[in-house]
């Protein structure tokens, strides 16, 4: 037969086991109706003061990594490298091309229309600053000219190293012995037309909210 001091043991468990699920359920309880007070409770949708706080929020909170989320920007477009004839080292208005006129590749984002420049674009130009670099005549060997070319080799080499392109090219016999030209591989890519399409849009909408007429890059 139990004795009394167990009974009393086996009780206190009881009661201690009954306040601690009474109490993770009161917990549970509270965080719920929590969530939905705050769920229902803000002003309506199109009030001021929801738009005021929302701005708020992203204005503290919202600073993007990326123009196009990963999930949207995947590498399902095939790219064959091939020879080309076009964009030699002095074919300027082709190199230009690649770059958005208009935006210069950057972009405004966020209530305060923060100003962002699209890496990809900024890597073209780069690349378009060491060709000019190659064809320059000397008629600017300045020191900030100096520092652009510096950065920009800086820049290039660790955005290549960040790839990290894992393509094999087959080496084969060439002019000079043997070596691999790259060419006629066919890659796995981003669709950087799909991100070019994103910066004029993205310049299209500041010049429809920008009323005062005031450019992108100022």
């Amino acid at each position: 037969m139990p004795s009394l001091t167990t009974n009393k043991v086996t009780l206190g468990y009881y009661i201690s086991s009954s306040v601690l699920l009474v109490s993770i359920i009161y917990i549970n309880f509270r965080t719920f109706t929590w969530a939905i007070t705050l769920t229902h409770e803000v002003p309506g949708a199109d009030s001021d003061d929801l738009q005021t706080t929302l701005a708020k929020l992203d204005s503290e909170d919202d600073y993007p990594t990326s123009l196009i989320p990963r999930s949207r920007h995947l590498r399902n477009a095939a790219f064959t490298m091939e020879e080309s004839v076009h964009y030699s080292l002095n074919f300027t208005l082709e190199w230009e091309s690649l770059i958005p006129s208009s935006t210069a590749g950057a972009v405004r984002l966020g209530p305060d229309k923060r100003y962002y420049t699209v890496s990809m674009f900024h890597q073209l130009q780069c690349l378009d600053e060491l060709r000019r670099a190659v064809v320059r005549t000397g008629d600017d060997d300045s020191d900030s000219s100096s520092e652009r070319v510096h950065h920009c080799l800086n820049y290039i080499r660790q955005m290549l190293l960040c790839a990290a392109n894992v393509r094999l090219e087959p080496v084969k016999p060439t002019a000079g012995g043997r070596g691999a030209d790259g060419f006629w591989l066919e890659h796995r890519c981003r669709d950087w037309s799909m991100l070019r399409r994103e910066v004029e849009d993205n310049y299209e909408r500041w010049q429809v909210g920008n009323p005062e007429g005031r450019g992108l890059l100022n």
